[in-house]
C-alpha cells in the first residue's frame, strides 16, 4: 500500500469486502482508529448486531457454511518473504510456523503459500526443509475454501483469512499488528495457544462494531455523513 505522498492527502482503502471502506490518514491499518479504539460489546445494539452479523456470514461463507468443522489441524495462511520479517511483524513467518510447533507440538499443521506471491527458490527450500523434518507439517497452496471451514484454529501474521474466519467462527492467533486485533490472541504472549479451541469471543458484535460502527458503508444510508466526518476530522474544509 502506498502512503499518503503529504499530511494533507489521506489513504482510502476497503475494509477487506466491498461495500465497506476507511478514510484515514495512515496507510498501514495498524494505525487506524479502529485499531486503537477498544472495543466495548455494551455499547453494541446485540440484536442489530446479530442481524448484521446472520447477513454478511451467508454471504461471505456462501456455500461453506455447511462445511463448517473442527478436523483438529492448525491452519496458517502465509504471506510473502517468508524468510524476512517486517515492520508490522512481531516474527518472520517460518518463525512463527516453528513458535506455532513449539506450543501444539502434537497438532498437525496446514501452511499455505499465497497463490498471488512469488516466492524465493531459497524460500521454497526452507519451507520444505521444515515440512521433511516434521511429519505432522503440510505445505500446500491456496485452498482457503477448503482449510478455513475445518481448520481448528487459525495462525496469521495480519492476513484477511483471520478476518474472515470469524464468520467461521474459528479463533486466530496474531503475530502481527492490524485493525482488527481486538478478539483475536497476540502471539507474542506465552499464554496465546492455551485453551485456545474453547476460545469463543463475541464475533457479531465485534463484526457490527469494526464494519458498520467505525467503517463507513456506501450502501448505507449513513454513507455520506460518515465520509463527511471523516474528511473534517481530517482537517477537510467539508460541511458535515
Amino acid at each position: 500500500m502506498t502512503p499518503p505522498p503529504n499530511d494533507r492527502c489521506l489513504t482510502f482503502r476497503r475494509v477487506y469486502h466491498y461495500p465497506f471502506w476507511q478514510i484515514q490518514r495512515s496507510d498501514k491499518r495498524w494505525e487506524w482508529d479502529v485499531a486503537t479504539t477498544p472495543f466495548d460489546p455494551a455499547t453494541c445494539p446485540d440484536a442489530e448486531a446479530n442481524r448484521f452479523f446472520g447477513y454478511w456470514r451467508k454471504r461471505i461463507c456462501g456455500d461453506l457454511l455447511g462445511d463448517i468443522a473442527d478436523e483438529g489441524f492448525i491452519y496458517i495462511p502465509l504471506q510473502g518473504r517468508v524468510t524476512e520479517q517486517r515492520s508490522f511483524q512481531s516474527c518472520t513467518p517460518l518463525e512463527m510456523i516453528a513458535k506455532t510447533r513449539a506450543a501444539c507440538p502434537n497438532h498437525q499443521i496446514i501452511a499455505t503459500l499465497h497463490p498471488k506471491e512469488q516466492y524465493r527458490a531459497q524460500e521454497l527450500e526452507h519451507l520444505h526443509a521444515c515440512a521433511a523434518a516434521d511429519p505432522l507439517l503440510r505445505i500446500e497452496t491456496g485452498g482457503r475454501d477448503m482449510f478455513l471451514p475445518q481448520c481448528e484454529f487459525i495462525v496469521p501474521l495480519t492476513s484477511s483469512v483471520a478476518f474472515d474466519g470469524m464468520f467461521f467462527g474459528k479463533p486466530a492467533v496474531l503475530f502481527g499488528r492490524t485493525d482488527f486485533h481486538h478478539l483475536a490472541r497476540d502471539g507474542q504472549d506465552p499464554r496465546a495457544f492455551e485453551n485456545i479451541t474453547g476460545h469463543a469471543p463475541d464475533n457479531s458484535n465485534y463484526l457490527w462494531w469494526v464494519r458498520q460502527h467505525m467503517a463507513i458503508n456506501a450502501g448505507h444510508e449513513s454513507a455520506e455523513a460518515k465520509i463527511a466526518a471523516k474528511l473534517s476530522a481530517a482537517g477537510w474544509p467539508v460541511d458535515v
